[in-house]
């Protein structure tokens, strides 16, 4: 499975399970927090919320930024390794939150840490996730800045002249996409794109190819890596919009795919994208 569909996947179910903060964190003075996180995401608005030096343990695949990767690992994404866990002594548990969850509560629970669940399923989550992050470790003032910045991003964006139907591809067997709860759907209806599987409640369902070509989207988007030649691939349906117009392209996997304040950028680079199509029209 390639790394991209991997995180994909994995921003899916912080979508699909996506729920309210838990855990008494408070109990914590903010000089003493001692931070985990179980995913990517997290780890990096814990750094854009001004508090990269609490972050003591992180979940596999966390790469930015790049101290992260000096940092022990304490999950998987999806489950906790008590020893490594400890060996951290942390005060805070960051969890992606909702559903699903109940045995990394009860562990957190067993252990005397505070689990704290950060919402990321839309796009409108992340500012205050940065906030909070902040609230949490005595730094509200540097997260404060933060999160305006990234919403003032987010404001001047410019996407596309004429809606356009968008397919976001993701992998290629099984052939993955985003459904209308998606953060990367909010991504691209802020471009002015209109997601071709907006309909689907699922957040990252499987469709065949058959629906594709019945949606014969404008754009076909798709992250650069997760697909070995998504043009090739699709060149097999010469009758797609998106092929006769030249309009499959790439976007930067790790800014898009994850719910944090690189989103920012990843949403630019889809607007760009979406811009280009338009104007090709």
């Amino acid at each position: 499975m390639h790394r991209w569909v991997l995180a994909i996947c994995i921003a899916a179910i912080i979508v699909a399970c996506g729920g309210d903060e838990a855990g008494s964190p408070e109990r914590a003075a903010p000089a003493d927090v001692r931070i985990v996180t179980l995913a990517p995401h997290l780890a990096e608005i814990v750094f854009a919320a001004g508090a990269g030096q609490h972050l003591v343990g992180v979940s596999a695949y966390s790469d930015y930024p790049e101290t992260v990767e000096d940092l022990p690992i304490v999950s998987d994404g999806f489950q906790l390794n008590a020893e490594a866990l400890l060996a951290v002594e942390p005060t805070v548990i960051l969890a992606w939150g909702g559903g699903g969850q109940s045995r990394m509560r009860e562990l957190a629970a067993s252990l005397d840490i505070a689990l704290v669940e950060i919402a990321g399923r839309r796009l409108q989550d992340v500012a205050p996730a940065i906030r909070r992050v902040g609230e949490l470790a005595g730094t509200s003032a540097a997260a404060k800045s933060a999160a305006e910045r990234f919403e003032a991003s987010l404001e001047d964006l410019k996407g596309a002249a004429e809606p356009l139907t968008v397919f976001y591809q993701i992998g290629q067997q099984p052939l993955y996409t985003v459904g209308g709860q998606h953060f990367i759907a909010d991504l691209i209806a802020r471009c002015g794109g209109v997601n071709a599987f907006a309909d689907l409640s699922e957040a990252a369902p499987t469709v065949a190819v058959e629906a594709v070509v019945a949606a014969d989207p404008d754009v076909i988007l798709t992250t650069e890596g997760a697909v070995d030649d998504a043009t090739k691939l699709w060149s097999k349906w010469p009758s797609l919009t998106a092929v006769t117009k030249r309009q499959i392209l790439g976007v930067p996997g790790d800014l898009v795919n994850r719910p944090g304040p690189r989103l920012a950028q990843g949403a630019a680079a889809v607007c760009e994208a979406l811009q280009s199509a338009s104007s090709e029209d």
